[in-house]
């Protein structure tokens, strides 16, 4: 998803955002939270910034136990109470910074 507003979140999301995997990746400049706010909710954190890894080079998270190679793009979150923390980076500039989330949402009526 890339600079959604209000409507488009409530129109692709609008009560139907449930289940067990929602990926969502928001472009945006450290400090442009007019830009990623409307999907903090929706994910359970805030995006304080990311990168793009310029091939051949690879990064390192950890989840479940095990480690996993990533290229290309990385968000690195602050989660807000309540949600779970699935990932972190391992190594470079992002160790120790969370790469991953699950945020259960209210069912819709």
């Amino acid at each position: 998803m890339q600079l959604p507003d209000k409507q488009e979140i409530d129109r692709t999301f609008g009560g139907r955002l449930r289940g067990p995997r929602n990926p969502l990746s928001f472009f945006h400049q450290p400090g442009e939270d007019a830009w990623a706010a409307p999907i903090y909710n929706l994910i359970g954190a805030t995006i304080p910034g990311y990168d793009v890894l310029p091939e051949p080079l690879r990064g390192k998270i950890k989840a479940n136990g095990k480690t996993y190679d990533w290229s290309v793009w990385a968000d690195w979150l602050e989660p807000k109470g309540g949600t779970l923390v699935l990932a972190h980076y391992t190594d470079q500039f992002y160790a120790g910074r969370v790469a991953a989330t699950s945020h259960k949402l209210a069912r819709a009526r």
